[in-house]
């Protein structure tokens, strides 16, 4: 099974259509790289890889300057500052305004506290698309009118194709905000309060009565309700197409073989990050390569091969987390609720924003978070999702038509909310802004940064996640798992449904893969995959010659 597994995989190259999707050329580099491919996903999930032309008279800039490629293989201040800048452009593009609200705005910059000195919300609105507008005015937008929300990577390379960045995008719609809450589901359920304690301990910072307090509330409520009417709102929005990892996969598939894992590295920026140390460790699972990925206040990846939302997991065949994957980097701010507290990383952790020149200093930062400490995840998700169904409905009518089925599924989120749970969706938020907010974490990576590539705020190796780990809410099919099924997303006593059969495509042919049932031995179980379409030609598109 595992090599039928990989075999779908390895076919599912996808198609190398010279698309005008942004337009014919990227007018723009970071330290000489610019992007030359783009995957999105079309109509029935199935991905499209489109090539993008370089132009040749950013070629001749970047040959002018002398910029010669980073060393992709050696850890170094250049090689995480040019992946922070590509993993902030993929998670903000096309977008510019500060995504937090009035009510947040207003009492950071009323306190004096605005990460870009700002004394109103209108300022800081203003400071912040000149922030994004001064940012893409060098590197170029790269995806011009499109909605980020339609690309599923990017790929950047300089001028000889030497080094290649592939980029994995962050929260950037709706349905993206839901593949968030599947990877972390069972974590929060049970272990963001224990893991968001200790990250607020190891800062240094003392637990007070506020702590105390909130750490003994009766969040029973909101335990039960996440916990059930969560999977089966999960269920029901699984029709909006997130939570495809196995589109992360072909994608890392895809550039791996493009460039025979030569002078590859993978980075993101939270959902982006997830994203990113699920592709490094299926391929070194998968080739035993170990491809530098820098990640950014990764959220939720490192127990994706655990437990799913729907008690699913990822085969260890298929995600081995039994060792450390050394290959991956994670920089997050110790504080950030997201980042390091609704899931654990993989590979070397690095702290940002701990020391005294810190451009965000710490003491403010424990300010504003303060009132969510102490706190059962639970609570924060479930406020967190009913705060962000409610208010994607409102900003989008054909949206909320869409979730009229689920709302009566939902009626523990969408109750009418208390004022205290207000505040603390208000308090969370505000958290956020200092700590996972992007441009802010920009400018704390950038101060924090040493020329090796490590924090001066330090950093420390994460253990490895083996079977049955403490680290994670490991589902029990996983440990008994001795053949290794591709994803089984039921978790329940069913027969196995994994996809074998795979039309062989010549040419231009479409690969077409038939989901037919198989019965294993042993436990019963049940594998799903979303297969990937393809179309034969995957060479790179060479720069055309200067007109």
């Amino acid at each position: 099974m595992q090599a039928t597994v990989f075999l779908l995989l390895a076919l599912a190259n996808l198609p190398n259509e010279q698309v005008n999707y942004v337009g014919a050329q990227h007018h723009g580099h970071v330290d000489g790289l610019s992007i030359r491919q783009i995957f999105t996903a079309g109509e029935g999930g199935r991905l499209v890889r489109h090539v993008v032309g370089g132009s040749p008279r950013v070629r001749r800039e970047v040959e002018a300057l002398g910029i010669a490629p980073f060393n992709a293989s050696q850890p170094s201040k250049r090689r995480t500052e040019v992946c922070a800048q590509l993993a902030l452009a993929m998670k903000h593009l096309p977008l510019t305004r500060s995504p937090y609200s009035d009510e947040v705005l207003a009492s950071i910059t009323a306190a004096g506290d605005s990460i870009l000195g700002s004394d109103s919300v209108a300022q800081e609105r203003e400071r912040t698309e000149a922030f994004f507008r001064e940012f893409y005015d060098e590197i170029g937008d790269p995806t011009g009118d499109a909605s980020v929300a339609e690309v599923t990577a990017l790929v950047w390379q300089d001028a000889e194709q030497k080094v290649t960045v592939l980029v994995f995008p962050g929260t950037a719609s709706f349905v993206d905000s839901v593949e968030a809450l599947s990877l972390a589901f069972h974590y929060v359920l049970s272990r963001t309060q224990g893991k968001m304690k200790q990250n607020w301990l190891s800062a240094g910072l003392p637990w007070g009565p506020a702590q105390e307090a909130n750490e003994g509330q009766d969040t029973s409520f909101d335990y039960e309700t996440l916990k059930e009417q969560g999977i089966v709102a999960l269920a029901a929005l699984q029709r909006f197409g997130s939570g495809n990892l196995t589109h992360v996969m072909a994608v890392a598939e895809t550039m791996f073989e493009l460039t025979t894992g030569r002078d590859l590295v993978i980075t993101g920026l939270s959902l982006g990050g997830a994203r990113a140390q699920v592709a490094s460790v299926f391929l070194r699972t998968k080739h035993g390569a170990r491809v530098p990925t820098i990640t950014f206040a990764s959220v939720g990846g490192g127990c994706v091969n655990s437990r799913l939302w729907n008690g699913g997991y990822f085969s260890p065949r298929v995600l081995n987390t039994s060792f450390r994957h050394d290959q991956i980097t994670e920089y997050v701010h110790p504080l950030d609720t997201y980042g390091n507290g609704y899931g654990i990383d993989h590979g070397t952790q690095c702290l940002v924003g701990k020391t005294d020149d810190s451009p965000v200093k710490m003491q403010t930062v424990a300010k504003w978070c303060s009132p969510v400490y102490g706190y059962h995840g639970a609570r924060l998700m479930r406020l967190d999702a009913a705060f962000a169904l409610q208010q994607k409905a409102a900003e989008n009518p054909a949206l909320a038509t869409q979730l009229q089925p689920i709302i009566p599924l939902v009626s523990g989120f969408l109750r009418n909310l208390t004022d205290e749970e207000v505040a603390d969706i208000v308090a969370h938020e505000a958290c956020r802004y200092f700590t996972h907010n992007p441009t802010a974490l920009y400018q704390l990576v950038m101060a924090d940064l040493q020329e090796d590539g490590s924090t001066k705020s330090g950093c420390s190796e994460l253990p490895a996640l083996p079977i049955g780990s403490t680290q994670c809410p490991w589902n029990t099919f996983v440990v008994d798992d001795e053949e290794g099924g591709f994803w089984d997303t039921t978790g329940a006593p069913f027969f196995i449904a994994f996809i074998c059969i795979t039309a062989v495509a010549v040419a231009a042919a479409v690969v077409q893969c038939i989901v037919c049932p198989v019965k294993s031995e042993g436990k019963h179980r049940r594998a799903k995959k979303q297969v990937v379409t393809e179309n034969e030609g995957t060479t790179n598109a060479p720069f055309p010659e200067d007109a």
